[in-house]
C-alpha cells in the first residue's frame, strides 16, 4: 500500500509498489508534456511581447495625463518616475524583441528577460501610483485586483500549455497505436 510518506523517485518505484502500468504511463506522458511546455520558449516569448506592447500602449495613454500634473505629491512623483523607467524599458525590450524576431530567435537571455520583467513591474507601479493620486482607496483596489488576476492569468497560461502538450502526446500515442494495429493486421492477413 502506498502511503503519503513513500516517495516515488522514479517510475520503477511505482511498479514495485503495485501501481498499474497504465497509470504510470499517464503520469509519464503528463511529465513529458510539462517538460516540453516548460521548454517551449516561443509561446512564452510571444505572450511576453503582447504584455509589453499592451503596457507600452497604457504608458503612452497615461503619459499625457500625468505629465502636465507635475510631481505635486508623492504618488504623482512615483507615477512619473515609474512611467519614465517603464517607457524606456518597454521601448528597449520591444526593439530587442523585433530584432530577434527578424533574426529568427524566439527566446531571450537574462538581460532581455530582466528588461521585460522590470518594464512590467514599473508600468504597473506607475498605474497604481496614478490611481493612488486620485484616491488611495482606488489605488488599493487596483493593486488588490492586479496581483491575483496576474497570477490567475499566468496559472491559466501554464495549465493550458501543459494540457495542449499532453493532448499532443496522447494524439501521437494514439496514431502510433493505430499504425501498430494496421501493421499487425497486415502481417496476419498476408503471412510470410
Amino acid at each position: 500500500m502506498l502511503s503519503c510518506s513513500t516517495p516515488l523517485h522514479n517510475i520503477r518505484d511505482g511498479i514495485d509498489i503495485g501501481v498499474p502500468e497504465k497509470n504510470l504511463s499517464n503520469v509519464r506522458m503528463m511529465l513529458v508534456a510539462w517538460r516540453e511546455t516548460y521548454h517551449d520558449r516561443k509561446t512564452t516569448y510571444r505572450v511576453d511581447r503582447f504584455l509589453v506592447s499592451g503596457l507600452g500602449a497604457a504608458d503612452l495613454v497615461l503619459l499625457p495625463v500625468v505629465l502636465p500634473m507635475g510631481a505635486s505629491d508623492r504618488p504623482l512623483f512615483i507615477a512619473l518616475l515609474s512611467l519614465a523607467i517603464s517607457l524606456s524599458l518597454v521601448s528597449c525590450s520591444l526593439l530587442v524583441s523585433f530584432i530577434k524576431d527578424g533574426l529568427g530567435i524566439s527566446s531571450y537571455g537574462k538581460v532581455h528577460g530582466t528588461l521585460i520583467f522590470l518594464s512590467l513591474i514599473t508600468g504597473v507601479i506607475a498605474m497604481i501610483a496614478a490611481f493612488w493620486h486620485v484616491s488611495s482607496a482606488v489605488g488599493i483596489v487596483f493593486l488588490c485586483l492586479v496581483v491575483p488576476l496576474y497570477l490567475a492569468c499566468a496559472s491559466y497560461f501554464a495549465l493550458a500549455r501543459i494540457a495542449v502538450g499532453f493532448f499532443k502526446i496522447l494524439q501521437s500515442a494514439s496514431k502510433a497505436d493505430s499504425s501498430q494495429v494496421q501493421q499487425d493486421t497486415a502481417s496476419t492477413n498476408h503471412p510470410g
